[in-house]
């Protein structure tokens, strides 16, 4: 991917085009994978497992919050935000439910996206799409939250691995 972007920059500088290539170059999606040990309870207590995986072993709701390293590709902040989250889902009353958020310490308000959570109890691990936000503040902050619901009858749901999607 990085060959190709300098190419197409180099067809593009040789065309005159160099706004075009930083355009493209710029739009393009910044991924990151993130174990989901990055992530810290802000209420309740979660606990890390040896896989890196942080789950709940209690009878209450658990919201763990999980940085976002914010993106300066050519010197400009990404503004979007979307995620994926791999998670287990333990409990069939509550599923294990994330959201993307960007936060404004200037203000005290936050952008965030609605919640999405796992389809189901299962011991297989469930993908979450998350939606997509837009904050143009610089100075904003991203994150993924996350609800991790009690453990049912001893078994404990999770979330593994936390991907963050910025352009």
């Amino acid at each position: 991917m990085i060959h190709r972007s300098k190419r197409l920059s180099a067809v593009c500088r040789a065309l005159g085009l160099a706004g075009l290539a930083f355009t493209l170059t710029a739009s393009a999606d910044q991924l990151e994978n993130k174990t989901a040990s990055d992530c810290v309870a802000v209420s309740g207590v979660a606990t890390v497992r040896a896989d890196g995986g942080l789950e709940n072993a209690s009878a209450a709701t658990v919201t763990v919050v999980c940085p976002v390293d914010r993106r300066s590709p050519g010197g400009a902040f990404t503004t979007f935000l979307a995620g994926r989250v791999w998670a287990v889902d333990r409990n069939a009353s509550a599923g294990v439910c994330c959201r993307v958020v960007s936060a404004n310490p200037g203000s005290g308000t936050s952008v965030e996206s609605a919640p999405v959570c796992t389809s189901g109890a299962s011991a297989a691990v469930q993908s979450i799409d998350l939606p997509e936000i837009n904050d143009t503040y610089s100075y904003s902050h991203f994150m993924v939250r996350c609800d991790l619901p009690p453990a049912a009858a001893g078994a404990r749901s999770r979330i593994q691995t936390v991907r963050n999607i910025q352009r």
